[in-house]
């Protein structure tokens, strides 16, 4: 009899507890990320995209050069919106709520096209800034570039992958224009991408932002961690990509250490 009774008061305890951790489970989906706190660039970066004009991605066929044809009025057209951004990067930008929601992900997917448009449209500020022989100048914007793209990586690994591909366009940049800069200029660059380096988001916060939208995005606790399971090659991989493209950051800034070759 007794067993029975402490079976019955076992069972009735382990339904409690089911019950109440699917009800802890479903209030994550219904709160706000609690990355988003005082996190209000994104919202901005998005605005400055709506201001764009024209294509910043010319036709190689048109211009095998790779730059608009009209550089000068192609950056000047975009003026309006080179500015908002550089407003919105004095902010905390974060991944934005429909980051985390699979319903709502596609407009994230959507606005990331649109975001890589308007890094490449600050590259061209920097090609301008070359063309008229401003090199110390186009350091800068390039490495603006690097900075925006770093801001863009706070969030699951989508997100973070697209944000380095936009630090990758200023970190190319500012490899082909080594050459072209002496002295101060070269020690600043260096400082700034040594600076870069050491204020990367670190790789277990990417992850926290991943296994955060893996347990908004599962019905329950066996599928979340079925989910995480199946993730562990990419996150390796992306791990991988990170470590190799700060790597490469370093690489850089020992470069411009050293005196130009000509």
């Amino acid at each position: 009899m007794l067993r029975k009774r402490a079976a019955l008061i076992f069972l009735v305890a382990l339904v409690l507890f089911i019950f109440g951790a699917m009800l802890l489970w479903t209030a994550t989906v219904k709160n706000e990320p609690p990355f988003l706190k005082n996190a209000h660039g994104y919202g901005q970066v998005v605005a400055a995209t709506k201001l764009l004009t024209n294509d910043p991605y010319p036709d190689p066929r048109v211009n095998p050069g790779g730059n608009p044809p009209d550089l000068a009025g192609f950056v000047s057209g975009n003026r309006a919106a080179l500015n908002r951004l550089r407003e919105a990067l004095r902010l905390r930008i974060e991944a934005p709520a429909e980051t985390y929601d699979t319903k709502t992900l596609p407009t994230v997917f959507g606005a990331a096209a649109q975001i890589k448009r308007l890094a490449q449209t600050m590259k061209y500020e920097g090609r301008l800034a070359e063309s008229e022989g401003r090199h110390s100048d186009a350091a800068d914007i390039y490495l603006e570039v690097m900075r925006f793209g770093q801001k863009m990586q706070a969030g699951p690994m989508l997100f973070l992958l697209n944000g380095l591909s936009i630090e990758g366009l200023g970190h190319q940049s500012l490899k082909l224009l080594e050459s072209n800069l002496k002295g101060p200029d070269r020690a600043r660059v260096t400082a700034e991408l040594e600076k870069l380096n050491a204020s990367r988001i670190e790789f277990d916060e990417i992850i926290r932002r991943e296994r955060y939208f893996a347990r908004r995005n599962t019905p329950t606790p066996l599928h979340y961690f079925f989910a995480v399971y199946k993730q562990r090659g990419t996150i390796r991989d992306v791990r991988r990509k990170c470590d190799n493209f700060s790597k490469s950051v370093q690489e850089l800034a020992d470069k411009y250490k050293a005196q130009p070759s000509s």
